[in-house]
Protein backbone atom coordinates (compact mmCIF):
# COMPACT_ATOMS: atom_id res chain seq x y z
CA UNK A 1 0.00 0.00 0.00
CA UNK A 2 1.07 3.85 -0.64
CA UNK A 3 1.21 6.13 2.02
CA UNK A 4 -1.25 7.69 -0.04
CA UNK A 5 -3.11 4.71 0.47
CA UNK A 6 -2.91 4.95 4.41
CA UNK A 7 -3.87 8.49 4.39
CA UNK A 8 -7.41 7.26 2.32
CA UNK A 9 -7.70 4.47 4.53
CA UNK A 10 -7.77 6.65 7.62
CA UNK A 11 -10.05 9.52 6.22
CA UNK A 12 -12.17 6.07 5.47
CA UNK A 13 -12.02 5.51 9.64
CA UNK A 14 -12.79 8.95 9.95
CA UNK A 15 -15.95 9.48 7.83
CA UNK A 16 -17.27 5.85 8.81
CA UNK A 17 -17.00 6.51 12.25
CA UNK A 18 -14.46 4.15 13.35
CA UNK A 19 -12.29 6.45 15.33
CA UNK A 20 -15.59 7.98 17.26
CA UNK A 21 -16.83 4.49 17.83
CA UNK A 22 -13.37 3.82 19.21
CA UNK A 23 -12.89 7.02 21.54
CA UNK A 24 -16.04 6.45 22.78
CA UNK A 25 -15.51 2.92 23.80
CA UNK A 26 -12.26 3.52 25.20
CA UNK A 27 -12.93 6.53 27.34
CA UNK A 28 -12.89 6.17 30.74
CA UNK A 29 -14.92 8.53 33.01
CA UNK A 30 -12.88 11.17 35.60
CA UNK A 31 -9.75 10.45 33.31
CA UNK A 32 -8.85 13.00 30.88
CA UNK A 33 -5.58 11.24 28.47
CA UNK A 34 -3.05 13.55 26.52
CA UNK A 35 -4.10 11.25 23.17
CA UNK A 36 -7.50 10.18 22.11
CA UNK A 37 -7.33 6.32 22.43
CA UNK A 38 -9.55 6.12 19.03
CA UNK A 39 -7.33 8.12 17.10
CA UNK A 40 -4.07 6.14 18.22
CA UNK A 41 -5.55 2.35 18.16
CA UNK A 42 -6.38 3.83 14.24
CA UNK A 43 -3.27 5.27 13.79
CA UNK A 44 -1.44 1.97 14.95
CA UNK A 45 -3.69 -0.13 13.03
CA UNK A 46 -2.72 2.31 9.76
CA UNK A 47 0.60 1.94 10.57
CA UNK A 48 0.93 -1.78 10.77
CA UNK A 49 -0.88 -1.80 7.01
CA UNK A 50 1.85 0.07 5.77
CA UNK A 51 4.18 -1.64 7.21
CA UNK A 52 5.77 1.22 9.25
CA UNK A 53 5.52 -1.06 12.39
CA UNK A 54 6.39 -4.26 11.92
CA UNK A 55 5.69 -6.54 15.40
CA UNK A 56 7.57 -9.30 14.09
CA UNK A 57 10.68 -7.95 15.97
CA UNK A 58 9.27 -8.11 19.22
CA UNK A 59 8.00 -11.55 18.78
CA UNK A 60 11.81 -12.60 18.19
CA UNK A 61 12.71 -11.73 21.63
CA UNK A 62 10.24 -13.84 23.41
Amino acid sequence: MSHVGAALLRMLADRAGVTGALSAGLARTGWWPVHDRGRVLVDLALMIADRKYQLQPYAERV
